[in-house]
C-alpha cells in the first residue's frame, strides 16, 4: 500500500550541528508517511557531524554524502538532482518536523494537483521553550505580490515542492544567501502556492544572531529584488526592505542608523514599523 503513494524525497543539508541532527533525521524517519525517500549531506562539516550521521545511516538505511563545503544553495541542488520523488522537502538539520507532516502535506497536494508548493505554520524554539507563530496573514494561491512585498514568509521547513516545477523554473541560486525567498518567489511567479493551516514543523531559533548578519540580509535582498526590477511593486519592495534594515539598525548600531536615515529617508517606507525604528533608535538600548 505504501508504495502506490507518491515517493516523497526529503533532503537535510547538515553543516556543524552534531548536537541536533539526530533529532532532525529521526523527525524524519518516523513519519507517519512511509514512502520517503531521505538524503543527508554533510557540507564540510568541522564538528563530530559526519560520525553522527554516519551511525543513523548504519541504523536506518538512507543515502549519506559527506563532502567539502560548498554552500547550502549548492547543497540543495545537489539534493534536487539525486531527488527522484514525486514532491520535495529540505529539514535543515537544527529544525525538526511534526510527525504527520508529510502525510498531510502529500494529501493536500493530490487533491489540489494545480499547486506547485505548499507550506504551512512553524511553532519556534530554543533550548528553553517552545512558541507557536500566530501569524494570520497567511495567503495562498497566485500569492507572488504579497511574497514579493513580505507580507508574510513560508517558513523553509514547512515547504513541499513538486519536483517538476524545479524543471519548469530550475535551482537555487547559488550567488545568493536568501536562497528560499529566492526560489518561493520563482515559483510564486508560475504556480499557484497552497497553505495548510496546521503546525507542521519546528524551527529553531539561534540566540542574537539576526543583528550580526543583517547587512548581509540586507544586501541579499537588495539582489533578489533587482531580479524584478520591472515588475510595478518594485519601489514598495525596496521601500519595505530599507525599512526592516532600519530598524535593525536601530536597535543593534545607531550611528550607522542615523547615515542610514539620512542618506535613504524618501526610499523607506513610513509605517508603523518605521515609527518604532525611530523610537528604538531615540530611547538608549538597554545592556
Amino acid at each position: 500500500m505504501e508504495n502506490s503513494m507518491p515517493l516523497v524525497s526529503v533532503v537535510v543539508p547538515c553543516y556543524n550541528h552534531e548536537y541536533y541532527v539526530e533529532k532532525t533525521i529521526e523527525s524524519i524517519i518516523n513519519q507517519t508517511y512511509k514512502n520517503i525517500e531521505l538524503i543527508v549531506i554533510d557540507d564540510g562539516s568541522k564538528d563530530n557531524s559526519v560520525k553522527v550521521i554516519q551511525e543513523l545511516a548504519d541504523k536506518y538505511d538512507f543515502t549519506f554524502i559527506h563532502r567539502p563545503n560548498k554552500g547550502l544553495s549548492a547543497t540543495l541542488n545537489e539534493g534536487i538532482k539525486l531527488s527522484k520523488g514525486k514532491y520535495f522537502c529540505v529539514c535543515a538539520s537544527d529544525d525538526y518536523y511534526a510527525l504527520d507532516k508529510i502525510e498531510k502535506q502529500v494529501a493536500f497536494m493530490e487533491e489540489n494537483n494545480e499547486f506547485g508548493m505548499c507550506y504551512g505554520k512553524v511553532i519556534e524554539f530554543n533550548n528553553e521553550s517552545l512558541k507557536k507563530r500566530n501569524k494570520t496573514n497567511y495567503k495562498t494561491g497566485m500569492i507572488f505580490d504579497n511574497l514579493f512585498l513580505q507580507d508574510f514568509s513560508c517558513p523553509a521547513v514547512t515547504v513541499m515542492v513538486k519536483q517538476k516545477v524545479f524543471k519548469d523554473i530550475g535551482f537555487f541560486d547559488e550567488n545568493l544567501a536568501i536562497e528560499d525567498w529566492d526560489m518561493w518567489l520563482r515559483i510564486a511567479y508560475s504556480y499557484k502556492i497552497g497553505f495548510l493551516d496546521e503546525y507542521i514543523a519546528y524551527y529553531r531559533l539561534h540566540d542574537n544572531n539576526f543583528h550580526k548578519q543583517s547587512d548581509k540580509i540586507y544586501e541579499n535582498q537588495k539582489k533578489i529584488l533587482s531580479k524584478w526590477i520591472n515588475n510595478k511593486l518594485y519601489n514598495e519592495a525596496i521601500m519595505k526592505v530599507n525599512e526592516s534594515y532600519f530598524v535593525s539598525l536601530s536597535i543593534y548600531n545607531k550611528i550607522k542608523a542615523i547615515k542610514f536615515l539620512i542618506m535613504n529617508f524618501f526610499q523607506i517606507k513610513k509605517s508603523f514599523l518605521f515609527v518604532k525604528g525611530l523610537i528604538k533608535l531615540i530611547i538608549p538600548t538597554k545592556r
